[in-house]
């Protein structure tokens, strides 16, 4: 947004007590008599929040500030429905929130909080909890009494630098009952036997990411995944030295989109009845972890509407060939971790739409694909933590093979450093 538009939004918005921003450098009301406060910047003048009888949402835009806003009091609570401390320093959550009896919505991603308190279970109205890369490693017993909440996002991606994800770290969960609540998205718990048995319950769920799951969980696990019916994107995290089998998902859900699998795969997956009949569907499906021994991209072939394709670690084999005619969506494509592959090959009006492709950690591979020049449509090609003679042969005999790319950037992590080998002007 132009500065100029947006500063006509804020005057229109304030004027019509629509919304209000604060700053430093604004003075503070005595009342703030918006419905939805915006703090960019906290300031020791700002006034208490238990003056605004008429606020409904509060978000916090200052990631410095590390005290909870004072909106608890019970002229201040009583309607309140939004609160988003988003990236705010704050470490806990004070009991006193449970005093916001009309709260739907609780936003603490990247917030510094270990735990919510035992007294959040009080929030009976609460739709959405969003823990989702905090410090939190446990869910409080109580949050199974929170009937309505529809949006349950929890747990940590690692992620290192420039984007490259290696792992994940799920919450643990308490006994309860989960299948009674309202969820369309559960993301980033760890699961039980009993969790997984009452999975079967949750037919509204629209995003499901589970993690810690064990051989025994499957035939449980694939009875629950069959009544989603509504269900669109899926990641599943095996426990360590656990696989992840779908031989008895026989009826997968029919509009799942995206799906994630982190940890060893069972070479029969990639031609289980699951993906037969969820194949044509998925747009984005991505694999971590999985050490497939046989080229496992004759089996995404079939893949016709995939349009995003994440293969890390997923490959232990030492050649990978793209055919024509394979993947014709395929915009994306990362292929990481990867250390044994020597050659990639692709084959002419293969992938051709692909416009971003990454490889990152391939210490095998000497050259580039072989056939890149026939991407045509390809845009940006990112390197990461690629060896000597692979990046000396980009810049030099290999150059002209990917010279139509308009940008080509190398990462090297340990020096954290970006480097444009060339791009158009």
């Amino acid at each position: 947004m132009h500065d100029i538009v947006r500063e006509l939004a804020i005057s229109i918005s304030e004027k019509e007590t629509f919304c209000m921003t604060y700053s430093k450098s604004q003075p503070s009301e005595s009342e703030y008599k918006c419905r939805r406060l915006s703090i960019h910047e906290h300031s020791d003048r700002f006034q208490p929040l238990s003056y605004s009888s008429r606020l409904r949402s509060l978000y916090q835009f200052d990631a410095s500030c590390s005290s909870f806003p004072s909106v608890s009091t019970q002229r201040t609570g009583r309607y309140l429905n939004v609160l988003e401390l988003q990236d705010a320093a704050i470490t806990v959550l004070p009991e006193e929130v449970s005093s916001l009896f009309n709260l739907r919505y609780l936003g603490l991603r990247r917030t510094k909080i270990r735990q919510l308190p035992r007294s959040i279970e009080k929030l009976l109205n609460l739709q959405t909890i969003d823990v989702y890369l905090t410090n939190v490693e446990k869910l409080p017993a109580g949050i199974t009494k929170l009937k309505r909440v529809r949006h349950l996002l929890a747990g940590k991606t690692m992620t290192p630098l420039f984007g490259v994800v290696e792992k994940s770290r799920g919450v643990e969960t308490p006994k309860g009952s989960w299948g009674s609540m309202e969820l369309q998205t559960l993301k980033g718990v760890l699961v039980s036997m009993d969790l997984v048995v009452q999975l079967g319950s949750m037919t509204q769920l629209r995003t499901l990411s589970i993690g810690d799951v064990r051989d025994a969980h499957h035939p449980k696990f694939s009875a629950s995944i069959s009544n989603m019916r509504f269900l669109r994107t899926l990641k599943v995290v095996a426990a360590e030295g656990n696989y992840i089998n779908f031989q008895e998902l026989n009826s997968p859900p029919q509009n799942l989109r995206k799906l994630c699998l982190e940890g060893r795969l069972h070479q029969s997956v990639m031609e289980s009845h699951f993906f037969q009949i969820v194949g044509n569907r998925l747009e984005k499906l991505t694999l971590l972890g999985s050490k497939l021994s046989s080229d496992p991209f004759a089996s995404f072939s079939h893949l016709s509407n995939l349009a995003v394709l994440e293969f890390i670690g997923a490959y232990v084999g030492e050649s990978v060939l793209f055919e024509s005619g394979w993947l014709p969506k395929l915009h994306t494509l990362v292929m990481g971790d990867l250390v044994n592959v020597k050659s990639v090959i692709m084959e002419q009006h293969t992938v051709q739409n692909l416009q971003w492709l990454a490889l990152f950690k391939l210490p095998e591979l000497k050259e580039a694909p072989c056939g890149i020049e026939f991407l045509v449509s390809l845009q940006n090609l990112m390197l990461v933590d690629m060896y000597d003679e692979f990046m000396e042969g980009i810049q030099g005999e290999d150059k002209a093979r990917v010279q139509h790319i308009s940008t080509v950037r190398y990462f090297d992590r340990s020096r954290r450093m970006e480097i444009r080998l060339f791009q158009d002007p």
